[in-house]
């Protein structure tokens, strides 16, 4: 239910959404309470001052990919498609979710993804309900594969 996790789905919503929802997604504004994530909201707020909005649910994720390619055009010294690839394998950056790591070999970052429950408790600046109770989880691929071992599925399911 990533996609339903979007604030934009919460405000077209409006008093329709039922309260004690459980979803699940990439990102939600009120779940992390990092320094990072204060100043992105800030930013986020000044720049869309006129709209009734909070980033969606791939906000911090994108925020946090393009400081991580910022980092590694930088280290490369460029911006050689392979020089920045090599850069990325193993690099660390911190955003809104929390601090990432680019795995060197599957290429794929370990980010905490947010459970929370559709509720009027979250300060959202739309008429409508928020998140509450918002946690975040982290599912390594490690883990994910020996949750799949023996079970016929294949792997990324």
């Amino acid at each position: 239910m990533t996609l339903a996790m979007d604030p934009t789905v919460f405000s077209a919503l409006g008093s329709t959404m039922p309260e004690g929802v459980k979803v699940a997604g990439w990102y939600w504004h009120s779940a992390f309470d990092n320094e990072t994530n204060t100043e992105f909201l800030n930013k986020y707020k000044e720049h869309a001052k006129d709209l009734p909005a909070i980033p969606s649910f791939t906000g911090g994720s994108a925020y946090s990919a393009i400081w991580m390619y910022k980092k590694a055009m930088e280290a490369a010294g460029g911006t050689n498609t392979s020089d920045v690839v090599s850069e990325l394998e193993g690099i660390e950056v911190t955003g809104p979710r929390g601090t990432w790591k680019m795995d060197p070999k599957s290429h794929q970052a370990n980010a905490p993804s947010v459970l929370g429950v559709s509720s009027s408790d979250d300060d959202v600046p739309y008429n409508g309900l928020g998140l509450s109770n918002n946690k975040q989880v982290t599912l390594t691929r490690e883990k994910a594969t020996s949750l799949l071992d023996g079970s016929g599925f294949p792997p990324g399911l």
